[in-house]
């Protein structure tokens, strides 16, 4: 059985499963591509131009942070398994399953209306992941705060799976500032 330093040191499975959430993210990048003729509007004010990055920006990062949350948890979940009790208690796991059941069932409320473009269309799908991802990962972690039961472990990928959580976090904020800024 390998000690515990061997079991926290990333694996050639664990950088290829990174990969391939990249790639995934680049492929869902490639279904909604931003526009950027707007850079060049001299008709636009500043706070349209930041609604319109904003709004771009979370239309690019969104995938990414949702397909490597997906891929910490696979992580996460390979041998040596730990005990589930102790699995709720670490906030980089709690945060990628909290993101993963809330994209999920969003995504199952909007596919009847997917093909309409007037409701939703990918692009505006992905920018409102942001902000249910969010709210899941504010909610999980205080959940686990306020019971006591915050136990953050020392590994890499407790560690990864609490900065997707910031950044989740941190999508939700720009997500919310977007609607702040005037037209």
């Amino acid at each position: 059985m390998p000690s515990s330093s061997q079991a926290d040191r990333p694996t050639l499975a664990d950088l290829l499963v990174g990969v391939a959430a990249l790639g995934l993210g680049l492929a869902m990048n490639r279904v909604t591509p931003p526009g950027f003729a707007w850079v060049r509007d001299p008709g636009l004010r500043p706070p349209a131009k930041l609604f319109i990055a904003l709004h771009h920006g979370l239309q690019l990062a969104v995938p990414h942070l949702l397909t490597l949350s997906q891929a910490t948890l696979l992580v996460r979940l390979r041998r040596p398994w730990p005990a589930p009790r102790r699995l709720g208690r670490e906030p980089g796991f709690v945060a990628c399953a909290a993101v993963g059941l809330v994209v999920v069932a969003e995504a199952l409320m909007a596919l009847p209306r997917l093909g309409d473009r007037r409701y939703a269309s990918p692009s505006t799908l992905f920018v409102g992941f942001a902000d249910v991802g969010g709210a899941a990962v504010a909610a999980a972690w205080l959940t686990l705060i306020l019971g006591g039961r915050w136990q953050a472990r020392g590994g890499w990928v407790d560690l990864a799976g609490r900065l997707l959580g910031l950044s989740w976090l941190g999508a939700s904020l720009a997500h919310h500032a977007m609607f702040l800024l005037p037209r």
